[in-house]
């Protein structure tokens, strides 16, 4: 039994529109996904269905053979984590311990405080994603690169099967890039979690990830390994994104990346 199975999902904003047609998935525990496509494919809006965020009147979405309608949202929030992208959030006046401690909600009561488990997995989180030095300030003394750091925290500490992510690491420096990518790694190494992330890299989608999901305008183009990607991935690329792609192998040929072909003129 797949950890997520969705089949023939369809969403649309309007009444008369389709962000989503078709969509059809079976996720595995243990595995990691990214989806990729153009501005507009319908990325995120695949993201936030598959944890509930938005409902589809069409199709059948279960986690672990249960309907997610099912699910009462704290159970739900026991089994899924979602980081949304970062620009253009509010930030509530927490410090970073705090706004961590946030992702043990779903463990507690109402009224509850911590308990010394609780603390113990956000000093765990803070540790995994390397935000320690951070623990103390508040959310809204923080870079854009470090904030993203500690919403993954937040999720790490919600100690979830499944972990959304999205667009991870726009917007971010090079070296931000990396210990985002660091953190995702650890938090897959450590907890076996099943990751499914919206990126726009395609270099890092298919040489960092298990698993491809590629949507054109709402629809599914690709579903699949990213091995099976590879065999034919500058046809691929050119169909998903409407311009051609050259292959350069890594230096010790163990890796191909993909480079638009304005990127070699």
């Amino acid at each position: 039994m797949p950890l997520i199975a969705a089949n023939a999902l369809t969403f649309g904003y309007a009444a008369h529109s389709r962000a989503l047609e078709d969509i059809s998935l079976e996720i595995e525990e243990k595995s990691t996904w990214a989806i990729i496509g153009k501005n507009g494919s319908g990325k995120s809006t695949l993201l936030k269905c598959l944890c509930g965020l938005l409902r589809c009147p069409a199709g059948s979405l279960s986690i672990l053979g249960k309907p997610l309608a099912s699910y009462r949202p704290r159970d739900l929030a026991r089994l899924v984590s979602f980081v949304p992208q970062a620009s253009n959030r509010l930030l509530p006046p927490f410090s970073v311990r705090e706004f961590i401690m946030l992702g043990r909600f779903p463990f507690q009561g109402f009224f509850a405080l911590p308990s010394r488990g609780d603390r113990a997995i956000v000093d765990a989180a803070l540790e995994l994603t390397d935000t320690g030095a951070l623990a103390d300030r508040l959310l809204t003394t923080l870079s854009g690169g470090e904030l993203q750091r500690v919403f993954l925290a937040s999720a790490v500490a919600q100690r979830t099967a499944i972990l959304l992510l999205d667009e991870p690491m726009a917007f971010l420096d090079p070296m931000h890039q990396e210990l985002i990518q660091r953190s995702i790694d650890r938090i897959q190494e450590e907890f076996s979690t099943t990751i499914i992330a919206v990126t726009h890299d395609i270099n890092h989608a298919l040489n960092r990830f298990s698993h491809l999901c590629a949507l054109s305008q709402g629809k599914p183009f690709y579903v699949g390994l990213c091995e099976d990607f590879k065999r034919d991935a500058l046809k691929l690329l050119h169909a998903i994104y409407s311009i051609t792609f050259y292959e350069i192998k890594s230096y010790d040929e163990k890796h191909r990346f993909y480079l638009p072909e304005s990127f070699l003129t």
